[in-house]
């Protein structure tokens, strides 16, 4: 721009505008020369990703290099078309130098910082997924021998009492086990897969506790499709039963409610019982909590209470 710039007096009022036009050559090469292996010694000494304050020595002497340069190709370049050039002239020169390579350092370097802080930025974000993606992980691996452990423990209470319906369970935990090493590779499955497996887990319960168990589902058709992290369904169904049934001699009820309120999806588990206070998270419901927040953030939530006529509530929502 600078070339350009002086251009204008050199090729446009000179006497012999080709060798104007030389002079504007003579300058505009050598200082894209000159920028150019700044910008090669910038990128292989690691200047560009410097701070600030470790920058102002390197571009304080970078400028008096280049602006340098710059007065003494225009000065010889000017001085053979025009001759002698006054004071005003030289000065003009000088300043004009200092002005336009610093405005060209500047440039290059702001330029730079916004590719490094853009870069960090997508960096940072990388590394963070690759948390959440290993902390997700290590929660699912977590979750699956709390379901093993407890399913094992139903089929056992059934060896002595039911050989036949042990065998039954046997084959129950057998599907469920070959659909959680499919289903829970992936970060989310559908409702229709989750319910799926809380049809196997609920008939393996029945088989234990028979009449004792009943089991109830509402499902709004809109949600079949929708995603969800694994096994937080069947977490709360579990956790339901497990809790619930061994504390009372009276039938255990379980209401599933899945639907769609104001765009959100509504998870609603019932179950008759009382919660003693303060309530407290166990293992698996402190793991469906986790899971949830890092999917959904703050767009979802668990909440666990006692409810009228001597229920339970366990709810999610998931806002998106």
């Amino acid at each position: 721009m600078a070339v350009l710039y002086w251009s204008r007096y050199q090729v446009v009022y000179a006497d012999d505008r080709a060798w104007g036009l030389v002079s504007v050559l003579v300058m505009l090469i050598p200082g894209i020369g000159a920028t150019h292996v700044y910008k090669i010694i910038a990128h292989r000494r690691g200047w560009i990703q410097l701070n600030i304050w470790k920058l102002w020595p390197i571009l304080i002497l970078a400028l008096l290099v280049l602006s340098s340069f710059y007065y003494f190709i225009g000065y010889v370049s000017t001085r053979y078309i025009f001759g002698p050039q006054n004071i005003d002239a030289l000065l003009g020169m000088a300043t004009g130098g200092v002005r336009y390579m610093a405005i060209w350092l500047l440039a290059f370097h702001l330029y730079h910082f916004g590719i490094s802080r853009k870069q960090a930025e997508m960096d940072q974000k990388h590394y963070e997924n690759l948390a959440i993606r290993a902390q997700y992980k290590r929660l699912n691996a977590e979750l699956n021998p709390h379901f093993l452990f407890n399913a094992l423990n139903s089929i056992k209470a059934l060896t002595l009492e039911n050989p036949e319906q042990a065998r039954n369970g046997i084959d129950l935990l057998s599907n469920m086990l070959r659909s959680s090493l499919t289903l829970t590779r992936s970060e989310t499955i559908t409702v229709t897969e989750e319910l799926e497996r809380i049809e196997h887990y609920i008939a393996l319960e029945k088989i234990r506790y028979e009449e004792r168990l009943i089991y109830d589902v509402h499902l709004d058709p809109a949600v079949n499709n929708r995603s969800i992290p694994p096994l937080i369904i069947y977490n709360l169904v579990e956790n339901a039963v497990v809790h619930n049934i061994s504390k009372y001699d009276q039938v255990l009820k379980i209401k599933l409610d899945i639907r769609l309120v104001e765009n959100k999806l509504q998870i609603r588990v019932k179950n008759s019982g009382q919660l003693n206070e303060p309530i407290r998270f166990g293992t698996g419901l402190t793991n469906v909590q986790e899971r949830l927040t890092l999917l959904h953030g703050q767009h979802a939530h668990l909440t666990v209470k006692n409810f009228m006529d001597n229920q339970i509530l366990s709810e999610i929502i998931i806002e998106r």
